[in-house]
């Protein structure tokens, strides 16, 4: 899992302090706010599509709502899997 900490420390390491970059940060409060459903993951779950994100974001889509979109949606199934 990414985590802040471990952000800086690459950020320290590749980039100077003058350098222009774009960026974008998902953290799990974002997934209350998109998800109609708050309580429906665990805290667990929430880092887990967090880290999802990280990992599974690709160089055209990036990470935008529709990423988390599709990575909430993963979960969902895969939850719904475990159930069945």
């Amino acid at each position: 899992m990414s985590s802040v900490k471990e952000l800086i420390s690459h950020l320290q390491r590749n980039f100077k302090e003058d350098d222009v970059i774009a960026y974008s940060i998902f953290q799990v409060d974002d997934i209350n706010q998109y998800n109609l459903h708050k309580d429906y993951f665990t805290q667990e779950e929430k880092k887990q599509i967090i880290s999802n994100m990280h990992y599974g974001q690709d160089c055209n889509d990036g990470l935008s709502w529709s990423t988390m979109e599709t990575f909430i949606d993963d979960m969902i199934n895969e939850r719904q899997n475990k159930e069945n």
